[in-house]
């Protein structure tokens, strides 16, 4: 398996996620679990942008359009919560496009 990008900063997040979900429960909205995952990660000693606009570039230049991500974890991590069984194609798909047309180079 490749290297990760961020491996530290990466498993801090899943981390907090699971013990949100721990303590929480699974029926909650993502805004709740956006809230409470910052809360946790802030616990953790790590900055965590909620619904953070991101900027989009084509041909590294900047677009007037913008994505707004659930959460950016130091800068650097983009987190997209979903309260739903399964993660499916599409679900990916929005993670990898955000990464194709941003600056940021990693998602957990």
């Amino acid at each position: 398996m490749g290297d990760i990008l961020y491996k530290r900063l990466s498993d801090e997040t899943i981390g907090a996620c699971i013990e949100v979900h721990k303590l929480m429960g699974p029926n909650l909205s993502e805004k709740i679990y956006e809230a409470c995952v910052q809360k946790e990660l802030v616990k953790r000693g790590y900055h965590a942008d909620r619904q953070k606009w991101m900027d989009i570039f084509f041909k590294g230049e900047k677009l007037e359009e913008q994505y707004r991500i659930d959460m950016l974890v130091a800068n650097k991590l983009i987190v997209e919560f979903k309260t739903v069984p399964d993660i499916n194609d599409s679900h990916v798909r929005q993670l990898l496009t955000y990464l194709e047309v941003s600056i940021y180079e990693a998602c957990p």
